[in-house]
């Protein structure tokens, strides 16, 4: 009688490590897009919530130098006009002295390239998290419009950042981006969050202080404005008219200290980006972990979004 070979498990054993090894690899290789997509979002609103509080602002320390409210220091009539330097660029005029309206509009487009840097990057990691490598052409150019918008916010604002290498993310070409996506998508992002953490940090760093001297600059339009009012009440021929002047007042009192939460919570969202920024690279090694920051910024983005429609429906009351 002829016996049977015994059978063996070895080719299912190896089909089993294969199908294991391909699965391990494509859970390393696929991180989880939404939080990426989230903090994008996020940045999207904060950038837009913040132009519009800055644009508040420099609206109203315009204002008050229209009306002729006395601020820290007088103009002279040729310190106010435009000149160009002899042989120097003509599309490049200069002036003097600038009026506080006018450097709070200078801080601001400083401000929204920092913030279109920083947001042009948040778009660049969602879409790494999850576009398919054929897109890396797109993503690329993401990369590039946020370094350029860096670069644009440092002359703008005039920011040193010392040693550091101006740009968010290393640009290395749409080809090289799409071979490192196909061979593990999820250690290239983690490289790149650890790339950009640096600065990151210091652009929170840089931020969270302009919004103290945005804070500033709006107080010290309030004061002037409110001597100059003062000396109206005083010389107010009634009660009538002093009730009048009083309302004037708390009106404007209400704006600016809308106003004045905005910049807090523009600051905080500032103060909020780094760690946010870390959390995204933890959930790369712990995909379980809270994402506090990320949804604080986020909360932060919408709540100055509201104070801006608040003040809006104030100026609408007058």
């Amino acid at each position: 009688m002829k016996l049977k070979p015994p059978l063996t498990y070895k080719p299912l054993l190896i089909i089993i490590i294969i199908t294991l090894a391909l699965t391990t690899f494509g859970c390393s290789s696929a991180p989880r897009p939404q939080p990426f997509a989230d903090f994008h979002q996020s940045l999207a609103e904060l950038s837009a919530s913040s132009d519009q509080a800055l644009s508040d602002a420099q609206s109203l320390a315009k204002g008050s130098f229209r009306s002729g409210a006395p601020l820290t220091e007088e103009f002279r009539f040729d310190e106010l006009v435009l000149t160009w330097e002899e042989g120097g660029d003509p599309t490049q005029p200069t002036q003097e002295k600038l009026p506080l309206y006018a450097m709070l509009r200078e801080m601001r487009r400083g401000v929204r390239s920092l913030n279109l840097a920083i947001t042009n990057y948040g778009q660049f990691l969602a879409e790494l998290a999850a576009a398919p490598p054929e897109e890396a052409d797109r993503i690329d150019e993401l990369a590039r419009s946020a370094n350029s918008n860096l670069r644009s916010a440092r002359d703008a604002l005039s920011v040193d950042f010392e040693d550091k290498k101006v740009a968010l993310v290393s640009t290395i070409g749409a080809e090289i981006l799409r071979k490192k996506i196909e061979r593990d998508r999820k250690k290239f992002l983690g490289e790149t969050l650890d790339g950009a953490q640096g600065m990151i940090d210091a652009l929170s760093e840089h931020l969270v202080p302009t919004m103290d001297l945005v804070a500033l600059d709006i107080e010290g339009v309030y004061i002037a404005w409110a001597d100059n009012l003062a000396r109206d009440y005083d010389a107010a021929g009634s009660p009538e008219q002093q009730a009048q002047i009083l309302d004037i007042l708390m009106t404007r009192n209400e704006e600016t200290i809308v106003m004045m939460e905005a910049i807090r919570t523009i600051r905080e969202a500032y103060r909020t980006l780094p760690n946010a920024h870390l959390e995204l690279r933890r959930l790369l090694d712990e995909p379980d972990s809270f994402l506090t920051s990320v949804k604080r910024l986020r909360d932060e983005a919408r709540r100055i979004k509201g104070l801006h429609d608040e003040l809006a429906a104030l100026e609408v009351e007058e």
